[in-house]
């Protein structure tokens, strides 16, 4: 049992450890939407607003270690259990610890991607700008702003003909994380 004791000690101190760094350097192994600093421009994966936070991320596994350790030890020199039970039991902290903060970094995850990401529903109608031209029935990019924040996605033309660089469009739909835009005529016509 002392060997158990030991691997005990040593899941509690390494979860911990690894837990608090982890926390510390935000390294909580999931994607948060597809957000990357690129130059000037935010470049933005669309979605359904879904949340993509892993139940296998660095801090949940490590979480599940601590609560591993300390509930082995607390059940072996707390309530004298040993054997087989001892381990359920271990097992058993670890389990509900790791879900426990699996749910609370999930949902953590949901309120802060839910006000910051592009919802499709949202985006028919938007004004962006194209920053690498649409071939003829081909794909470029557009940038638009939405909630304050710049976004970049792929674009075709809605009537499959080329619309060159900096021209001002219109979004009509989205087609995967594809945008359909049509180009705008911004000139004061008499």
């Amino acid at each position: 049992m002392a060997t158990l004791v030991l691997i005990y000690l040593f899941c509690l101190v390494f979860g911990l450890s690894y837990a608090i760094i982890s926390a510390l350097l935000g390294g909580h192994g999931g994607e948060t939407g597809g957000v990357e600093a690129t130059g000037h421009d935010m470049g933005h994966e669309l979605s359904n607003g879904e949340v993509s936070f892993s139940p296998f991320s660095p801090i949940v596994i490590s979480s599940f270690i601590a609560a591993f350790g300390a509930g082995g030890l607390i059940s072996y020199y707390a309530f004298r259990i040993s054997g087989f039970l001892n381990v359920f039991a271990a097992l058993c902290c670890g389990i509900v610890i790791g879900t426990c903060v699996f749910y609370i970094f999930y949902h953590i995850f949901k309120v802060t991607q839910s006000t910051s990401e592009a919802h499709v529903a949202d985006m028919q109608g938007i004004i962006g700008e194209v920053i690498t031209p649409i071939a003829s029935n081909g794909l470029g990019e557009v940038a638009y702003i939405m909630r304050g924040s710049r976004y970049t996605a792929p674009a075709q033309s809605a009537d499959g003909k080329a619309i060159s660089r900096n021209k001002a469009v219109q979004i009509k739909q989205v087609v995967g994380s594809t945008l359909i835009v049509e180009e705008m005529d911004l000139t004061d016509k008499p």
